[in-house]
């Protein structure tokens, strides 16, 4: 193909002019299956092509056109030099963009280059798989920031060559003069009278420095440091080593006493009970001699040292109402107490506020001066009711305890 050669552009599109029912906006699908319309998947269905005699429908000419009509828009859209936008709903249609495909960005003058088939991931965004089209291409500021400038103002002139003389190390720079001659310029090598006024200047900060440190720093022992951290004669923190007592082993932890004198003190420390469990064990000692301990130990819980045990709320006694009585909630454990009116022998009841599982027992008891049948039971235990039953099948009303998981 030559540049010259008739390229057939497409100013005008074509059934552009045709009048609105001459032109059918043609579908993905066929709207109605057999009635000879087109759609972008079938073309010009089967039908058109079997006689009217035999049953066959002739293909509208308004989907002629329409069919003309969209393929020569998206014609003239590529002829313009039109490269479009990303468009997710386009991508999904088409299961992605194909790697190598080119995209243009929301601002003028950016394009985007598809590294991956199937490419669904947004230009732009964190990870996906675009490059910008001019990646790799050299940038004004990547030169400016690489390359010698050319000066500005009429003081300046613009450099011409510049390099190091191998001999002397010397860094040069060739330019014209304002005559036209070619003159050079040097910059002095690099040299310890370059650099001895600074370095007289820090040596002169880090010996005050240094000095200044020996005068006020903190020793490991017998100094007092001023501040929220102290540690004077008054008080005393000790860093214990590992060791042994009447519950196992002690490891490193610390020790705190009012006074270095003072024969009340605290400890906190990690201990192990030999062949069971580690804790950690906060303890204080009194002037007496006697001591208790606080301990925290691998089952989330702490025990004093009296044995009790620091209940969770989890495990504190929940109660409340229900339609039929009331219920006690302490751990996973559930009771229920409610009373029954003119309940029938073999009703099912149903509990109030349901168990997690069966229950473990349920007591029934007439109550005092209403009328019941004898003997009552119960039977069919679940965890959502059970059927109650009493001799002579007589109605009646009773009052009930039923414990169970909560």
């Amino acid at each position: 193909m030559k540049s010259t050669d008739d390229r057939s552009l497409q100013s005008v599109v074509i059934a552009s002019d045709a009048a609105t029912g001459n032109v059918t906006t043609i579908p993905a699908t066929q709207a109605t299956s057999g009635n000879g319309r087109a759609s972008l998947k079938l073309g010009f269905p089967p039908e058109t092509f079997i006689s009217r005699s035999a049953g066959g429908n002739p293909p509208y000419g308004a989907d002629t056109n329409g069919l003309f009509k969209l393929l020569s828009q998206a014609i003239q859209s590529l002829q313009a030099g039109y490269v479009g936008q990303f468009d997710s709903t386009f991508a999904t249609a088409i299961g992605g963009y194909p790697s190598g495909a080119i995209v243009c960005g929301s601002t003028a003058g950016t394009f985007w280059v598809s590294t991956a088939d199937n490419n669904l991931t947004t230009p732009g965004a964190g990870g996906a798989s675009w490059q910008s089209l001019f990646n790799g291409y050299a940038t004004e500021s990547w030169a400016s920031d690489t390359f010698v400038g050319k000066a500005e103002g009429d003081q300046d002139y613009s450099p011409l060559q510049a390099g190091v003389n191998k001999t002397s190390g010397e860094i040069w720079l060739s330019y014209l003069n304002s005559s036209g001659s070619v003159e050079y310029a040097f910059a002095q090598v690099a040299g310890d009278y370059a650099l001895q006024t600074a370095l007289t200047a820090e040596v002169t900060r880090a010996t005050t420095v240094e000095s200044n440190l020996q005068s006020s720093k903190v020793n490991r022992t017998g100094d007092t440091m001023n501040g929220a951290l102290y540690n004077s004669g008054g008080y005393s923190v000790h860093y214990n080593t590992a060791g042994t007592d009447t519950n196992g082993v002690w490891y490193n932890g610390f020790t705190s006493r009012p006074s270095l004198t003072s024969s009340a003190f605290s400890t906190f420390v990690h201990r192990t009970r030999t062949g069971k469990y580690d804790y950690l064990s906060l303890q204080l000692t009194n002037s007496d001699g006697g001591w208790q301990q606080l301990e925290f130990r691998p089952d989330g819980r702490l025990y004093t040292t009296g044995g009790n045990t620091f209940a969770l709320t989890s495990e504190l006694p929940a109660s409340g109402t229900t339609t039929h009585g009331s219920y006690v909630t302490v751990g996973n454990i559930r009771t229920l107490y409610f009373m029954l009116e003119n309940i029938q022998s073999g009703t099912t009841y149903e509990f109030d506020l349901p168990f997690s599982g069966t229950p473990h027992s349920i007591v029934v008891a007439p109550i005092a001066g209403a009328a019941s049948g004898s003997d009552p039971a119960t039977g069919a235990w679940s965890a959502s009711g059970f059927v109650f039953w009493n001799a002579g099948n007589l109605n009646g009303s009773y009052s009930f305890i039923a414990t169970g998981p909560a």
